[in-house]
């Protein structure tokens, strides 16, 4: 099975997103992307093998792969390290030790993660995943949601975790969407004290409306290249 091989053969690997100040574009940390380094079809985002991986459960390996091989390369750096995790990687036993472990061999302070869940993982997540994501928390790890956007289904389910940041989807601000319902979904997070994180930036425009909405914090393809605010 070429993913299973990929996994063997040292194929899997991850690119860094800057996170930043929305309103000085002061790096804050990086962003975890996995990526699949395929020998015949070039370089794949997560989005294009992780229905697979999860089907083969290869997702496990995989994320104790990034996992391991990202915090290596951070630890001489500063700010914030942030980890995107599945449902089955929270459900697999040890998982929590697994990476505060980590931390521990490289002598890296666990207040540096931010682990970034599914929204289905809230929404149906087991007993077991709670107890992985409390003992996370207890050693100073943060939780955010990654992508969200279906506030309506899982805005409840968030007060069942110890969530502290949510990661808006993009499509909450794309033209012609209603900005009253981006508002509604800051204020529901606000009374539940969740701080939300513009995902997908890509232009100066949308970040300085969303700066005005309240919204500190971001990442997306504008910060790849440019390294301080326009003025």
């Amino acid at each position: 099975m070429p993913l299973r091989r990929g996994v063997l053969n040292g194929e899997i690997h991850f690119e860094l997103e800057t996170l930043v100040d929305l309103a000085t574009w002061e790096p804050l940390g990086k962003l975890i992307d996995p990526i699949w380094n395929h020998p015949t079809r070039g370089q794949l985002a997560a989005s294009q093998f992780q229905a697979l991986a999860e089907e083969t459960r290869l997702i496990i390996p995989i994320g104790a792969t990034i996992t391991k091989l990202s915090l290596a390369s951070m630890v001489a750096t500063s700010g914030k390290i942030c980890l995107k995790v599945t449902t089955q990687q929270l459900e697999d036993p040890g998982f929590s030790r697994f990476v505060l472990d980590q931390c521990k061999t490289l002598e890296m302070d666990p207040t540096r993660l931010v682990v970034h869940l599914k929204e289905e993982t809230i929404q149906h997540g087991k007993g077991a995943t709670e107890e992985e994501l409390h003992s996370l928390v207890a050693a100073g790890v943060t939780l955010a949601i990654a992508e969200f956007g279906s506030y309506l289904a899982a805005v409840s389910s968030i007060t069942k975790y110890p969530i502290s940041q949510a990661s808006l989807s993009s499509r909450l601000w794309q033209p012609g969407r209603d900005l009253l319902e981006l508002r509604g979904l800051l204020g529901l997070l606000g009374a539940i004290g969740v701080q939300p994180i513009a995902s997908g930036l890509d232009s100066t425009a949308t970040v300085a409306q969303l700066v005005d909405f309240g919204i500190e914090i971001g990442h997306g393809p504008l910060f790849t290249s440019l390294q301080s605010a326009p003025r």
